[in-house]
């Protein structure tokens, strides 16, 4: 009875193993993300919502590395196994990846118009690696607007200056609509405070000067 168990539990186990490519993990991570980014959402599914985008970005980044050369992404030092695989075209799995900063790095020197980006992209991981390693103070408001807009313009820019595909053929179209109505959202809402802003400053310099033509 016991050995029918574990057989059991060993073949629901297999069933349930799946091979997840990188971009299957972003674009599955980026989906779930968006829900609990909509407005009116607690601060903690925010956070979480953060959280998926940013190890969705890490993964985007790492799966460009792979479909260069598979072995750009692994943390050990390159053995004979590895190169056979290579050889032979098999797939790597189960295997330590490198950081997303050395990641990073490697993607801007194959790729060196994202210079623009790789400031933006140093920003998210280290917010990522404060949510995920630390605790203390920090501006929910301000993370959440940065990651909603950056996330969309800096899988803009790897899809079509690192892929040559545009957004909507990476990830599934109404993924990327998604997104991009959101960073599209939000960045109308910034330019219209800015506007306000600017309307505010000109209506009290217009009401200073009327008050020195009064005297």
């Amino acid at each position: 009875m016991y050995g029918r168990l574990l057989e059991s539990l060993a073949t629901e186990k297999m069933a349930r193993e799946t091979y997840l490519e990188l971009l299957d993990f972003t674009t599955g991570l980026y989906e779930q993300a968006l829900p609990l980014l909509e407005p009116g959402s607690d601060d903690f599914s925010i956070l979480s919502g953060c959280i998926l985008l940013m190890v969705g970005l890490e993964k985007f980044v790492k799966y460009v590395l792979y479909t260069r050369n598979p072995l750009m992404i692994l943390h050990k030092k390159i053995d004979f196994e590895d190169l056979i695989r290579l050889e032979k075209q098999e797939k790597f799995h189960n295997k330590n990846t490198i950081s997303f900063d050395v990641a990073l790095d490697r993607l801007v020197v194959l790729y060196p118009d994202l210079q623009e980006e790789k400031g933006d992209i140093r920003f998210l991981i280290k917010q990522r690696n404060f949510l995920m390693l630390n605790f203390g103070n920090i501006d929910i408001g301000k993370l959440e607007k940065h990651i909603q807009t950056k996330i969309g313009d800096i899988s803009e820019a790897i899809c079509l200056k690192c892929l040559n595909t545009h957004p909507k053929d990476v990830f599934k179209t109404e993924v990327w609509n998604k997104i991009g109505e959101t960073r599209d959202a939000y960045k109308r809402g910034d330019r219209l405070e800015l506007e306000q802003r600017i309307k505010h400053f000109k209506r009290l310099h217009f009401q200073g000067e009327n008050c020195r033509v009064g005297k």
